[in-house]
């Protein structure tokens, strides 16, 4: 049985299982009632811009999402929902190969891998996009360094690799073993496809007014009509298009469209680190092709079929190790194919046991008026961990104080909020004058490690921290 590959790319979030692949943006619409995804919610982004959400993978985590549907409270649910339905068919494979992008932190990898086994999919592996992609036995590796090239919805993605010799034969001076690895990456912001949409969709209502005397940005229906005809243009495949929005007219020829493209990533491809070789995803490629470039790239493209050749090559060294780890690092495959067999030179980026990162960075401090007050549980034996925050000293209290304050109740790992006067019967759960991080709680309000309260009757903000064991005992 072929492993199920789950690659996690907002632009395209594809399943790739044996010969079959399928995949689907990381747009979201939240109705009242239901949830769309993919390009269903897309394809009505501009009619209720509200709703919409499309940063959720690429910030994974537990940003808040301000909707009356009781099913959705932050970005995590909907990457969750997305993952839930993409992969109904696959549940309880254990051989599920997550690949990630590499700006991905500790804590999302391990909100990911949560999220996987809420959806009943047992993960073997997660590997770095770059190093999966350029790591096929297809590539030649015969230059040191290598660059990787990949587009989200919101940024450009820009991985440099270097091939490393681990194994020297000392009678010939050969190179026995060798690895591709992971040198530092970085990110492009305002790059992706999302901003070209934008970029481009801001030009042809530009176009409208210019010829036509119409702005097509007035309503929402002209406006998402723009946005529907983007798709065609960037094919490339005619002279000129004839592009109609309320029954007005424009022709926009082809080399028009490729200067804008040109134009709108040759801030990106201008920067890029110097490499030997450079290698792009398919999907970005598409986008760049028929471009000229400045400076010329000889980019190479890769596609799904080598991310599956290398993750098939590589999959006795991907399941070697019953502990989930970031892999950053893959031995490489000689000309002939074969696999090199030892592996214990090689090293995976260790990312703490991914499964237990999120709930032990959970909050232990609150900073009021710069003194960090500790929110252990006072007697271990009850389950219940309750405090109360006032403005006035005791500023933290077991009990509820004679004075407006804020209750602070852990459920879990999670510590949450709600408003409380000096009136047992008056419970305030969504006050304008207490806000976190500057937007009014909701409530049952979810607090995480960097929050930021600000209450009208405190004399400044209070942030909720996570001291380790070393410096609470420093």
């Amino acid at each position: 049985m072929n492993n199920l590959i789950i690659e996690i790319n907002d632009y395209k979030i594809t399943l790739i299982n044996g010969d079959t692949a399928i995949s689907e943006c990381g747009y979201a619409l939240i109705t009242d009632q239901e949830i769309f995804f993919g390009d269903h919610a897309r394809q009505q982004a501009k009619m209720s811009p509200l709703n919409m959400y499309c940063h959720y993978w690429q910030r994974l985590g537990y940003e808040e999402v301000k909707t009356t549907n009781s099913k959705i409270n932050h970005f995590a649910d909907l990457a969750f929902m997305q993952l839930q339905r993409l992969t109904a068919d696959f549940i309880k494979r254990s051989d599920i190969i997550f690949i990630v992008p590499p700006y991905y932190t500790n804590e999302q990898l391990s909100l990911l891998l949560g999220l996987a086994k809420a959806c009943q999919l047992s993960v073997s592996a997660v590997v770095n996009n770059a190093v999966a992609y350029v790591a096929a036995p297809s590539i030649s590796h015969e230059k040191v360094s290598s660059l990787f090239l990949d587009i989200e919805l919101h940024q450009v993605t820009c991985t440099e690799l270097t091939c490393i010799n681990t194994t020297e034969n000392v009678n010939t001076g050969e190179n026995t073993n060798s690895s591709l690895t992971i040198k530092q990456s970085q990110v492009c912001a305002k790059q992706g496809v999302h901003d070209l949409y934008q970029s481009l969709s801001v030009w042809i209502n530009q176009k409208l007014i210019a010829e036509c005397r119409f702005d097509a940005f007035y309503t929402a229906s002209t406006e998402q009509a723009i946005y529907q005809t983007i798709p065609k243009l960037l094919k490339l495949d005619q002279a000129q298009y004839d592009i109609c929005i309320a029954d007005k007219n424009i022709l926009i020829n082809v080399n028009e469209i490729r200067a804008k493209l040109n134009n709108f990533f040759q801030p990106t491809l201008s920067k890029i680190p110097t490499a030997d070789q450079y290698f792009i995803s398919q999907r970005f490629a598409n986008l760049l092709e028929s471009l000229t470039l400045s400076p010329v790239l000889d980019l190479v493209v890769v596609n799904q079929h080598s991310l599956s050749q290398s993750i098939a090559k590589h999959i006795d060294f991907l399941s070697d190790d019953n502990d989930i780890k970031l892999i950053t690092q893959l031995p490489l495959i000689y000309a002939n194919n074969d696999f090199i067999t030892n592996t214990s030179t090689y090293t995976r980026t260790n990312t703490e046991a991914l499964h237990r990162t999120h709930e032990e960075l959970s909050i232990t401090h609150v900073v009021i008026q710069g003194i960090a007050y500790s929110l252990a549980a006072v007697d271990t034996n009850t389950v219940k961990h309750s405090y109360y925050l006032s403005a006035q000293s005791p500023y933290l209290s077991l009990e509820l104080p004679n004075q407006p304050a804020v209750h602070l109740i852990k459920s879990g790992q999670r510590w949450q909020i709600a408003m409380h006067t000096n009136d047992d019967t008056v419970n305030i759960n969504t006050c304008d004058s207490i806000t976190i991080n500057g937007f009014a709680i909701s409530t049952n309000q979810a607090l995480n490690i960097g929050d930021t309260l600000t209450v009208t009757l405190f004399e400044q903000p209070v942030q909720f921290i996570h001291l380790s064991d070393a410096i609470k005992q420093g």
